[in-house]
């Protein structure tokens, strides 16, 4: 997403941030970067990531099979993702709970632990 995107939404973070960037998608007018700004923000200064994440059933899955789920998802992630530069990952959460295990997660980076 560009830089204007990400900050627009942290100054005033709302609810259903994936309903409005598919919204600003549909409508043409999009914050998505082209192929030249993902370069160009790769090279300098990171990317602001967007996670389109949905939330879990919490009817479906135990807390442990979600915390499974959500380890080998964000194994996933970092393998197709190695290489980019992120500034900043923001994702929305729903309810507590969600949140509070999200917040839980915590990534290092390294170039030697990506090898």
């Amino acid at each position: 997403m560009s830089r204007a995107f990400a900050l627009a939404e942290l100054s005033d973070p709302r609810p259903r941030i994936n309903s409005r960037i598919l919204a600003s998608i549909d409508s043409g007018r999009s914050d998505l970067l082209s192929k030249a700004q993902l370069r160009c923000g790769n090279t300098r200064g990171g990317l602001d990531m967007v996670i389109l994440f949905s939330s879990w059933r919490r009817d479906a899955l135990g807390m442990e099979d979600v915390s499974e789920v959500c380890a080998t998802t964000a194994g996933r992630f970092l393998e197709q993702h190695l290489g980019y530069r992120f500034h900043r990952l923001i994702m929305e959460t729903v309810g507590e709970e969600e949140a509070a295990m999200i917040c839980g997660f915590s990534v290092k980076w390294s170039a030697d632990a990506l090898h």
